[in-house]
Parts: C-alpha cells; sequence; structure tokens
C-alpha cells in the first residue's frame, strides 16, 4: 500500500459521510462523486486531531457498486454484537428516498438491507440491548421517537414521541436525534437543535437520559445546551460522527468545505443526573448600587407608607422614575422623581402624577389585593412612542382582579411637567375566574412588521399580541395571548414570570428584563432574556440564573420580604441600569456594563472549545 499525505480538502471528489469508534479503532465511510460508490476504512489517530485513513475498502452490494447516492449527514455506523452497521438515507432516481443498512462482519463482505421507502426527513440513530433492539428517529424535525424491532425489516415505531419541541426554549425550532448510548443509567440521547433568527444561525448540542427498561420514559433532558456555536454564512456544520472512548465523547461536525472539526464532551453517570443533569454556566449578576434604596418614603400623606415598582424612561440626558406609590389609606398612586446619573434623584415631586377615582369606597382587604394596596394604580410600565409616552399599569378596583389599563401623555406636556393624562382604556376584560386577571403590561419602544407589540401576563405566562394600534375604545377589543413565553420546569423561574421592563432595543435583539417566581421559595427574581429582532416570540437567549434575587436588607425586610420586582430598565452611557422595587416598600437600583452583561446573556455555559481536525488519505 502507498500513502500519500494530504489535506482533506484538497481531495475534491470524496465526501466524508460519518464517522465512529469501532472499538479501540476508529472508522469512516466516504463517497466518491465521480465513481459513485461508498467505501470504508479505519482511522489511526493518537490526539482526536489528526486522522490517517487506511487503505479504502470498497462496499459491495451484492457484487455491484452502490449506485444509490447518499444523503450526507444521514449516515451513521454503529458496531452491535461485533457487527459492523451503517445506516443511511439514500436518494434513488432523483426523488425517491431510501433507508438502506449495510452489515458487515469482517468490513470487507457487506451485506445490504434495503427498507422501504421514507420521508425526506426522516432519520434514524440505533442503540442496541441484548433484550431488546431499540431505534432512536425522528420524522418533522419536530418529535423524536424510539423504535423496537426484532429484524431489521419489522419496525414497531412508538405511538407517542419520546422528546418535542419546547416552546420558548433553546430547542423550539428542531431536534434531530445525533448519537445514542447504552449507559449504567438508561439511554443517552444526544440531540441537535438548530435555532435561527436575524443575524442568527446557531447549532446547538443538548442531552437526554431514556429510562432503560421503558424508553418513553424522559429521565432527564438538559435546560440548557450542553454545547453551542454561532455559525457564519461561510461556516455552517453539519454532524458527521462521534467517538467514545474513557468516558468522553468527541463529537465531529464538518463545514461546506469538507473540512473536519471535533469539540468534546463528558458522558453523565448518575452523580450529575442526580444533581441536575445540565452543562456547567457562568452566573450573570447585576451589582447593586451602593446608594440603594435611591427613593424612599416621605412624610407626604399619599406616599408615606411604600414606594416601589418604578417604571423608568430616560428623556433629555435624565432618568425619569414613574413609581407606584401607598399612603396610610393603602391605596396606590404614581409619583415622579428624575436623575441626571440615573442614581441620585435630585428632583422628586410632593404629589402624585397620576391618580384614578374608585368606583366605591373599599374599607376591607380583598384576596386579590396585591402588594398590600387596598386599590388604585399599580406598577406602571412606561414606553415613549412617537412623542407620547404610554403607561400601561394593573388597574386595582378594591374588590376584583386586577384588569391591565393603559394611559398617555404628550411629550410637551411631560416636559412642561403638565400631567394632563388621557382617561385610561382597559386592555383586559373583566376576569371571571381566579387566575385570569392581567398584570405586567408593557408595548414594545418600535413597531415590528409594522404592528404594536404588547406584553402582558396572563398567569403564569408572558403572553404577546400583536396590534394594528393601541386604541381600545371598544369593548370587543381585548389583548390576546397570540403567543406566549412561559415557565421552565425545575429552573429558578418554573412558578410563573411577567415582563418588567419594555423590551431594549439591541443590535443582538430585545432585551427583555423579566421577573420570576420559582415553585419552590415563592420569591420575586429578577431574569434577562434576548428576543429575536423580527419576531419576539423567539427566546434566542434566557439567564440561566437570577440576575438579581432578594438577599440584601432591604430587599428582606418591607412589607412584602423576599420580593425584587423589576418595573423598568434604560441603558445610559453604555451601563445598564434596572429600576425594581424591593420587598413592596422601597425604590433601588442595580446595574452592569451593557457589552458584557449581553456577551454572558449569550455566552452562558462552559466552553467545550471546537478545533480543527487534519485528515491525511491512505491511498
Amino acid at each position: 500500500m502507498t500513502t500519500k499525505s494530504s489535506t482533506y480538502q484538497d481531495i475534491d471528489d470524496i465526501l466524508i459521510l460519518g464517522l465512529l469508534a469501532l472499538k479501540e479503532d476508529s472508522s469512516a465511510v466516504f463517497w466518491n462523486k465521480q465513481t459513485k460508490n461508498l467505501f470504508f476504512c479505519k482511522l489511526e489517530s493518537n490526539n482526536q486531531l489528526d486522522l490517517t485513513s487506511s487503505k479504502a475498502i470498497e462496499i459491495l452490494q451484492k457484487g455491484q457498486k452502490v449506485d444509490l447516492i447518499p444523503i450526507e449527514a444521514s449516515l451513521s455506523i454503529y458496531d452491535i454484537n461485533d457487527r459492523i452497521y451503517i445506516w443511511f438515507k439514500s436518494l434513488s432516481n432523483g426523488s425517491t428516498f431510501r433507508f438502506l443498512i449495510l452489515v458487515s462482519d469482517d468490513f470487507t463482505r457487506w451485506e445490504i438491507v434495503e427498507q422501504s421507502q421514507v420521508q425526506d426527513d426522516f432519520e434514524t440513530n440505533p442503540v442496541y440491548d441484548p433484550q431488546r433492539q431499540i431505534l432512536i428517529s425522528y420524522t418533522g424535525k419536530d418529535k423524536i421517537y424510539y423504535q423496537e424491532f426484532s429484524d431489521l425489516n419489522r419496525v414497531r415505531k412508538s405511538s407517542h414521541p419520546i422528546l418535542e419541541l419546547r416552546e420558548s426554549f433553546y430547542d423550539c425550532q428542531a431536534i434531530l436525534p445525533k448519537i445514542c448510548i447504552w449507559t449504567n443509567d438508561g439511554i443517552l440521547v444526544i440531540y441537535q437543535s438548530n435555532l435561527t433568527g436575524k443575524h442568527l444561525n446557531r447549532i446547538q448540542f443538548s442531552r437526554a437520559i431514556l429510562a432503560k427498561n421503558k424508553p418513553e420514559f424522559v429521565v432527564h433532558r438538559d435546560q440548557t445546551p450542553i454545547w453551542e456555536h454561532d455559525q457564519k454564512d461561510d461556516s455552517i456544520y453539519s454532524y458527521l460522527g462521534f467517538v467514545e472512548k474513557q468516558g468522553k465523547i468527541s463529537i465531529y461536525l464538518k463545514d461546506e468545505k469538507q473540512q473536519l472539526f471535533v469539540f468534546e464532551i463528558a458522558i453523565p453517570y448518575s452523580k450529575i443526573i442526580h444533581r441536575k443533569l445540565s452543562a456547567p454556566i457562568k452566573k450573570i449578576n447585576l451589582k447593586r448600587e451602593d446608594q440603594n434604596p435611591v427613593v424612599t418614603p416621605l412624610p407626604n400623606d399619599w406616599e408615606s407608607m411604600a414606594v416601589f415598582n418604578p417604571a423608568a424612561i430616560e428623556i433629555d440626558g435624565r432618568v425619569h422614575l414613574f413609581y407606584r406609590a401607598q399612603g396610610f389609606d393603602s391605596l396606590s398612586a404614581i409619583g415622579y422623581a428624575s436623575s441626571g446619573d440615573g442614581v441620585n434623584f435630585d428632583e422628586r415631586l410632593d404629589k402624585p402624577i397620576y391618580t384614578i377615582q374608585l368606583d366605591q369606597n373599599v374599607t376591607e382587604p380583598s384576596p386579590y389585593m396585591s402588594g398590600g394596596g387596598m386599590g388604585g394604580v399599580e406598577d406602571p410600565r412606561v414606553t415613549f412612542i412617537d412623542d407620547k409616552l404610554y403607561m400601561l399599569y394593573a388597574l386595582y378596583n378594591g374588590y376584583e382582579q386586577a384588569r391591565l389599563a393603559m394611559t398617555t401623555l404628550d411629550l410637551a406636556d411631560f416636559r412642561a411637567r403638565k400631567w394632563n393624562w388621557t382617561p385610561y382604556q382597559y386592555l383586559s376584560p373583566k376576569p371571571t375566574v381566579w387566575g385570569t386577571g392581567n398584570k405586567s403590561g408593557a408595548v414594545f419602544p418600535e413597531k415590528i412588521n409594522g404592528k404594536y407589540v404588547v406584553l402582558h401576563r396572563i398567569w403564569p405566562n408572558i403572553s404577546i399580541d400583536y396590534l394594528d394600534d393601541l386604541d381600545f375604545d371598544s369593548e370587543n377589543k381585548w389583548l390576546e395571548a397570540k403567543d406566549i413565553i412561559p415557565p421552565r420546569q425545575g429552573m429558578w423561574d418554573s412558578a410563573k414570570l411577567g415582563a418588567g421592563a419594555p423590551p431594549i432595543k439591541t443590535k443582538d435583539g430585545w432585551l427583555l428584563i423579566y421577573q420570576a417566581v420559582g415553585k419552590y421559595d415563592g420569591k420575586y427574581k429578577i431574569g434577562a432574556m434576548l428576543l429575536d429582532l423580527e419576531n419576539p416570540a423567539k427566546v434566542l437567549y434566557r439567564s440561566n440564573n437570577p440576575i438579581l434575587e432578594p438577599e440584601d436588607w432591604y430587599e428582606t425586610t418591607g412589607l412584602k420580604p423576599g420580593v425584587a420586582y423589576p418595573c423598568g430598565a434604560v441603558i445610559k452611557d453604555n451601563k445598564l441600569l434596572v429600576y425594581y422595587g424591593a420587598a413592596d416598600n422601597v425604590v433601588c437600583v442595580a446595574s452592569a456594563d451593557i457589552e458584557p452583561f449581553m456577551y454572558d446573556l449569550m455566552h452562558q455555559h462552559e466552553s467545550h472549545p471546537m478545533h480543527k481536525v487534519e485528515l491525511f488519505y491512505g491511498i
């Protein structure tokens, strides 16, 4: 045998279709575009980064060359009971897809088993059990199934999928099974999920564990990707294969130039599963300002008990707060303060800037009361659009569940400190069932695809509506939940969540500061997510930990200890300033430099670096 060393990209007619470790060796299957033949060869490597192939062995089909065209990224190689199985999808006659299985005992003689015609979006990966043979497959890219079979021509598909798309998670668009490994703890499935959006094309890999004796039962599924990489137009990657050695999995990818790359992850074991199988993450945190609390109650009768949950906007170089205030009558009104630096508030008015007249006197607490309030204007969010301020808030009449309402103020009046607010309009209908009250309303600061976009909260989700206008003067027009962003099970925001500040536009997406509660401690915490610029229902990134949770003295003592509730955020002088109510008692601010904050939000997982692989041919 003669050998010629050459980098992989110099071999123009050869495509590598699959790669896998067999015993102590690695192997690969190649396709020659000119001769239209598959061939098999073993690979040698000391470090997974330099691969050298043995002389190629042609794969024969009953003495003939395989004349079907294999589909790239659909081929898998497995060693099952000392037999080599090559599984791939093939295109015949330019239009028909067939699923083929090649079997060999000695790498030289191959038997081909041809399955029936399959869909274009069918892919399968086997995992072996001595008592049970199992296939993991998908159809339609939105569901992953498992199948059992006694022989290769008789496959029974499960009646229910084992994994499905998860709305508002990173794996909300497609899930493609790539690796199945039988482990002591169950069947490990590693699947690929791609996330695309404006200026975004991300490839991701995640893990799920299936019960050994009942594969339809998912023991665990990652809440965050174990690996992700943002692709560029000139570097789109496809899965090639994996090598499993010494408790680690080396996953190989190739790009459109046929260059090979590899990254490595660990195989999870019981101790990892039991402490929540997930990719290690970097924590993202806001820093509390030393001046906290920045706004506190004053002896004015209307704000003598509590000031909290402030909306915030920046106009004319100053940060303006519209905060909820309560006096000893426990009725909520809106107060005003402003600051040149966003931290030290040197302007504050001694009278409320917005109140409402309740339709009846309230003398007794109601089960629907919030923040100790007996009624009034609660938890404002303010957005500046086209020389007008839009203030959304929860209107609580003192005896029924809160409804979302809106009022507006012209910019000229605001600058003149003339509080000529328009009469409020209800944005949500009168609640008739517990849990249908509507709160946490916020308008995006500009139209998206010609529509106004409004976030609101119908328990327990963030709801999203798209509107031609913001006129709610009709009793037949209410906000709807055309899209939702739900809580995440097993995470810090597992019980309920709502918009905090109105979204802030950045080059990477809409930055949404939100508030959420977990199922176990009942504390209000602050998180961040990045929404797609063109489709705000698409969550590109979401903080895996609270960026701030109630821990300091002013957050743990007050009318409602254990609450950090944001209603406003601005970016001022390249710093993100988040304004929140602490313990339903005082106003606080926390901050972060915006560039590292955004970077950390978009790179939360422990790095599994990807390395380029050089492949040398034996010819």
